[in-house]
């Protein structure tokens, strides 16, 4: 069970298509026991599931259920919740995860039984190319690209190969 007692927890959820234009200067993640106050955004990634250990396991009413306690969480960087409520008990698995879909791509898959939420980044844009992994600053909302051999800039755009002909 979530407990929030004196505490104000606000949630935003994204479709997968996020721009880096929609950007307003404002953080995406704040958690902050001192005032209270914790809100994140969101970004679903519809039948889609993110394969880890799970930081807690328990079935919910409601995405936004998952959610808050996601944010409630500070290991918590997103969440697998069920597309589809159990017939019997009439909710839904929700899977709290201590990574996101850009660190841990290798273990991001499609799904027919599950939705991934992950924290909006700028790497939901998909900034690096060539292949590169995105790294995700929230506190920030920066990035940064770790990029595959042969490759280097900002974005990962630049090809070792090119100086060499």
């Amino acid at each position: 069970m979530v407990g929030i007692l004196n505490a104000i927890v606000f949630l935003s959820f994204s479709s997968t298509k996020v721009s880096g234009t929609e950007v307003d200067g404002s953080k995406i993640l704040k958690r902050d026991r001192k005032d209270g106050v914790n809100y994140v955004n969101f970004v679903s990634h519809k039948f889609s599931f993110l394969d880890l250990p799970p930081l807690l396991s328990a079935l919910v009413r409601t995405v936004g259920e998952c959610g808050v306690t996601c944010v409630d969480n500070p290991s918590c960087f997103s969440f697998n919740c069920a597309a589809f409520l159990d017939n019997v008990h009439r909710k839904m698995s929700c899977q709290l995860l201590p990574s996101d879909k850009y660190n841990k791509s290798s273990k991001f898959s499609s799904s027919p039984t599950f939705h991934h939420y992950s924290i909006k980044s700028r790497c939901s844009s998909n900034p690096c190319m060539n292949n590169a992994t995105c790294v995700a600053d929230y506190d920030d909302y920066k990035y940064s690209c770790q990029c595959a051999p042969g490759y280097f800039g900002k974005d990962c755009e630049g090809d070792i190969k090119m100086f060499f002909l």
